[in-house]
């Protein structure tokens, strides 16, 4: 689900004052409760930053994200949950920019069971850590990072987008354009499945003459 957040701490003596791990999970949490809640004024106010203006600004990524939450209705997935886990390691790109991914996994419940969505949010500061953007994780950020600094992708390590059946990950989809597909190995598998449920009648023996 494609969509940026940012977000600016009350005060740099209270950022300087907390891990900025900590601090870094508290805030994500702030703003996927405001994302489930659909509070998408307080996901605008957390979303800026060179990358948001890059993607087209902040209602053109709110779009972008809108869209994906669209593709996923048409699967019939509702959301229910999401939790954070813990961040990963500062990354220092020059004297200013510092990046920091942090791992969430939403759940949705659909018609065949509980399907999980392996995400994350991408967590900038241009100031040294003063401040801090959180972008909410998505195949097009992934992909405008990859373009732009192929060295800083390499370092990021950025999680793979993709939705896929709880109880059987091999059943799954990947985010691409705002949107899932089915990858050629779940095509794959899918046949294995019906062909084991549904498998060929015996051919009749022929007796020799």
């Amino acid at each position: 689900m494609l969509m940026i957040t940012a977000f600016v701490p009350e005060a740099e003596t209270a950022a300087a004052a907390r891990d900025t791990r900590a601090f870094l999970r508290e805030q994500s949490e702030v703003y996927l409760q405001a994302y489930l809640a659909k509070d998408y004024d307080t996901c605008l106010k957390m979303m800026g930053g060179e990358i948001v203006h890059a993607l087209g600004g902040k209602i053109s990524v709110l779009n972008h994200y809108q869209a994906t939450e669209a593709a996923l209705k048409l699967h019939k997935l509702k959301p229910e949950t999401i939790t954070v886990g813990d961040p990963g390691p500062v990354i220092k790109v020059g004297a200013n920019e510092q990046y920091v991914v942090i791992p969430e996994k939403h759940c949705f419940s659909g018609k065949d069971g509980n399907y999980l969505l392996d995400s994350y949010i991408l967590a900038i500061s241009e100031d040294g850590g003063k401040t801090w953007n959180m972008l909410e994780g998505s195949w097009r950020l992934s992909e405008h990072i990859k373009n732009k600094n192929l060295i800083l992708y390499d370092r990021l390590r950025l999680p793979v987008r993709k939705i896929y059946l709880a109880e059987d990950p091999r059943l799954m989809m990947l985010e691409k354009g705002g949107g899932f597909y089915t990858p050629p190995e779940t095509l794959k598998y899918k046949q294995s499945l019906r062909q084991r449920n549904n498998p060929l009648p015996a051919q009749p023996v022929r007796l020799g003459r």
